[in-house]
């Protein structure tokens, strides 16, 4: 068990949500031997639709290396079907992040849920109506 005491120390200069996840994991395993995690995070990123994710600095803004989801785990984990992926009336515990690539238009128009859907939106009421967590900067520059 000492050696939680130095994760724990860790993770207390990346933030307190990691502390508070660290000693859930160890009290878990402390109480259950045969526990098993499934990380199943739902991260949706709203970009421009000429712009591609850029790997080095998703990793840096999220931690960790992008992965798409397949057909059935977009509905699964985010609640729509590819094609039809909006940041609105996501599931619980997705989140909703917007790339900077927006920024340069006035309007954007954001698919409304299905695959012939979309809605015309300023950014702020995009920002409103997707709940959206926060404004990054994943995407490589438009060339």
């Amino acid at each position: 068990m000492r050696y939680h005491h130095i994760y724990i120390n860790y993770f207390l200069k990346r933030g307190r949500s990691f502390v508070y996840a660290w000693q859930g994991i160890v009290s878990l395993f402390g109480n259950e031997p045969n526990a098993r995690i499934h990380l199943c995070v739902a991260l949706l990123v709203v970009a421009a639709g000429d712009v591609r994710i850029d790997n080095a600095k998703y990793k840096a803004c999220f931690g960790g290396k992008a992965a798409m989801l397949t057909p059935d785990e977009a509905v699964e984990r985010v609640g729509h079907a590819v094609g039809g992926v909006c940041p609105f009336a996501v599931n619980e515990g997705v989140e909703d992040c917007l790339d900077q690539s927006l920024r340069r238009f006035e309007t954007v128009l954001p698919a409304a849920g299905s695959a012939n859907s979309c809605i015309e939106l300023t950014l702020e009421e995009l920002e409103r109506f997707a709940r959206t967590t926060r404004w990054v900067d994943v995407c490589r520059p438009r060339q």
